[in-house]
Order: structure tokens, then sequence, then C-alpha cells
């Protein structure tokens, strides 16, 4: 048919994006509009559409515009001043009309998920799209931080402090005009007793590992069975042994202390591992708590000597 190029890109937004240059490039695009759709029946339809107007059809992803796309777009300011977007905001976000009129693309936190239980801090990163100089950390009404931003860039916040329960944590997303988007979440606060401690919760099965106040990583638990509970108390964890990894204590132990007076008394109880794993989520153990071979592997060379310890309800 005497076909004798091929014009594609990286992938589908690319390649969308070089069909438009080229078919513009050869007079065939006459028109000052765009298209924008993301899932292929609404760009089958939509091309037709603009087709109509002399105008192309921009492949776009769900959540907001490809930086190709927005490179494209941004080198037709003066040709292109207005755009039709095919689909519903559940297939093409309602993000793609503030990016198309200015403001910044909405933030997307990568962090603790929403609802779920938090120590004081928390990694923060942020990835930004377009439109974007500077991104803000706010917990509730208080700013936390500020950082510039370029588009599509990843901002970096730490160990960042979290709000208290509740307390909507925000990312806030700004550029030279003055225009700004914004997500928020809220977290569960852990009640801990030291920056870096143990918190076993029997009445979710779980043991909460918190260091310099990140929560880094929770674990399923067995726990006393009735007759023979795991006290609720403060201790310490002042021994750390291998063990027989096909013994009773699976491969490593910390032995609890007890707090008596201004000093910790030896005690029975431990945090191990077990040869049952089977009884991990149950009240099984003679008291103690017990964590699969793998988890308690990977939690034993974590805690340090004098590591604080409560067990509660």
């Amino acid at each position: 048919i005497g076909g004798t190029e091929r014009w594609s890109g990286m992938d589908r937004y690319a390649t969308s994006v070089a069909v438009a240059t080229g078919a513009r490039s050869r007079g065939w695009l006459v028109g000052n509009t765009v298209g924008l759709a993301a899932s292929v029946p609404d760009a089958l339809t939509g091309s037709i559409s603009m087709a109509r107007t002399g105008g192309p059809l921009l492949v776009t992803r769900p959540a907001g515009l490809h930086p190709v796309t927005t490179t494209h777009l941004t080198s037709l300011t003066g040709t292109v001043d207005s755009a039709t977007i095919f689909g519903g905001p559940g297939a093409v976000s309602a993000n793609h009309e503030r990016e198309l009129l200015g403001y910044p693309s909405a933030p997307v936190l990568d962090g603790p998920p929403a609802g779920s239980l938090q120590a004081k801090r928390a990694r923060i990163q942020v990835r930004v799209g377009m439109n974007t100089t500077s991104v803000q950390l706010w917990a509730g009404t208080t700013l936390v931080a500020t950082k510039p931003a370029t588009s599509y860039a990843m901002v970096d916040f730490g160990n960042a402090l979290l709000p208290a329960a509740g307390v909507p944590l925000r990312v806030v997303t700004r550029n030279e005009d003055g225009k700004a988007s914004e997500v928020g979440r809220t977290f569960r606060q852990l009640s801990y007793p030291a920056a870096t401690s143990i918190v076993v919760d029997k009445s979710d099965f779980r043991l909460y590992y918190v260091k310099s106040d990140v929560l880094i990583e929770t674990y399923p638990i067995a726990i006393g069975r009735p007759g023979m509970e795991t006290p609720t108390r403060l201790w310490k964890i002042n021994s750390k042994y291998i063990t027989d990894p096909y013994g009773v204590y699976g491969p490593r132990k910390m032995r609890l202390y007890a707090q008596s007076g201004s000093s910790w008394a030896y005690t029975a109880y431990g945090i191990h591992g077990t040869n049952e794993p089977w009884v991990i989520g149950t009240k099984a153990s003679h008291g103690c708590i017990r964590l699969y071979n793998r988890d308690i592997l990977d939690l034993w060379p974590q805690v340090s000597l004098g590591t604080l310890v409560l067990t509660r309800e």
C-alpha cells in the first residue's frame, strides 16, 4: 500500500506523540485542539471525533499526563488552545483537567498506607508530576517542611514526624503561578515505651518493632495458652541466644527480664522461634512469645540488649 515509514515510540504514550508530530509535519492536522484518552475503546472512538476537527488523539495514563505527553503539549503552546478528554473520571482522572489548566499534578505519596498503625515518624517520599516547583508537607494545619521540586521528580522528606491519630498528613504541590494540588492521609498511632522498643499486642497476635520512633516491622506471633497466659507488663531484653534451629525455641531466643524496683529480674519468658509454625496466631505457648523462624532470624540481629518490651492486652 506504499507505506515507507514507521512511526513509533518507547511505549504507547510516546507512539501517540510520534504519530501526532508526524501528522502535523505533513499538514494533516489543521485544528487548534487535541484529544486525550486512556483506554483503547475511548481512544478508537475519540480518534474519529478528533479527525473531524483536524486534531490528534494522544494516549494518556489514567492518573495523570505522561512526561512525553507534557513535553509535546508544551511545544504546541500558541498552536493548541483546547483539549477534549474522552472517558469519565474512572478512565481519565480529574487530575488531567487540572494539569491542562496549569495546576500542579496531584502528588503521589509513597509512604504508609492510610489507616495503618504507625509510630511517631515514617519515611515519606512524594512523586510529583507536571507544573510543580515546590512540595510542602503539612501535619494538619502545621507546616512540617518545604522542598523545591521539578516536574516528574521524587522528593524525599526522610523520616518525617507524623501528626496525631485522626489528623491528616497533607502533601501540597505548588507552582510559580500560585496554584496548588494536594493529597492527605490519616494514620493510627502506636503507643510504645521508648524510641526503640518492642510492643507485643496480645489482642491482635502481633509484635511491633520500633526503632528511632519509626515502625520498622510487624510480625505475627503466638502467645501463652489459657492458664499460662503471657503476662502484661514492661520488660527488658538483657540476654540473647543462638539456639537449636530444630528445637522448641527455633534458631534464636531473646530473654525477657521483668522490672523489679530499680533493677531487672531474670524470668523464664522470652521471644523466640518455634518448631510448631502452625500455632502462630493462636494461644499456644507456656507464656513466651513465639515467631516464625524466618521472622525471629530477621528480628534478632536488629534488637540490642537493653531494648524495652511492652506486652499488653
